[in-house]
């Protein structure tokens, strides 16, 4: 898992595995900016998924996007654009009790803060820790009205036989981890764990 804190780049960024990051797109009316190849979700849409420590033992939890887009420009890294917003209020863990619970105030507080976003900031690769053709995605994630960077690991899942770079379609993964606490998801400290670990996957096609 990459941490929050990421490390600086050290020397040039490689440029071979910017294709991993063209995804996420669901308006394919986004203009590409200095070749840029977009791509629109596909109709099963992404789903997101998150895994939690529940009095020790892990679950998982699903939250539907309500809005994805992004372009990426393979000679500029800085111009991308990828921004997520997904619906609180409609966030599942299976458990009638449990998902009741979610919409606390001192959890997601979804009476007030229905929606939760991420906008990436920052693109690097080449960096220590990530593994050949990841990623890492800097960004800002709002989560009941807070907003606080975080890093995600992206990685492209190219169905076997495709293209390895700019595919027609493959499924874009984005990993990574957050502390809930550090948004003020506070409710039941003794049975739910802090660390939330988050994984997305969206499935692509070029437009």
């Amino acid at each position: 898992m990459i941490s929050n804190n990421a490390r600086p780049v050290q020397g040039p960024t490689r440029r071979t595995a910017l294709a991993l990051l063209a995804g996420l797109t669901a308006a394919p009316s986004l203009a590409a900016a200095g070749g840029a190849r977009l791509y629109a979700l596909d109709a099963e849409g992404p789903r997101v998924g998150f895994t939690y420590l529940l009095d020790g033992t892990p679950l998982r939890a699903a939250m539907p996007v309500t809005r994805a887009e992004a372009a990426i420009d393979p000679t500029n890294l800085g111009a991308a654009r990828i921004d997520v917003a997904m619906d609180a209020s409609a966030a599942r863990i299976g458990l009638n009790f449990a998902d009741t619970a979610l919409a606390r105030a001192d959890m997601l507080d979804t009476a007030n803060h229905p929606e939760l976003r991420f906008v990436a900031t920052d693109i690097r690769t080449g960096l220590d820790g990530l593994e050949t053709g990841d990623a890492l995605v800097l960004g800002n994630l709002t989560m009941r009205g807070v907003t606080r960077p975080i890093s995600l690991t992206a990685r492209m899942v190219r169905t076997p036989g495709l293209p390895r770079y700019l595919p027609d379609a493959a499924t874009m993964r984005l990993t990574g981890e957050i502390s809930r606490k550090a948004f003020g998801a506070t409710g039941y400290p003794g049975l739910v764990g802090d660390r939330i670990a988050i994984k997305v996957d969206a499935p692509l096609r070029a437009v």
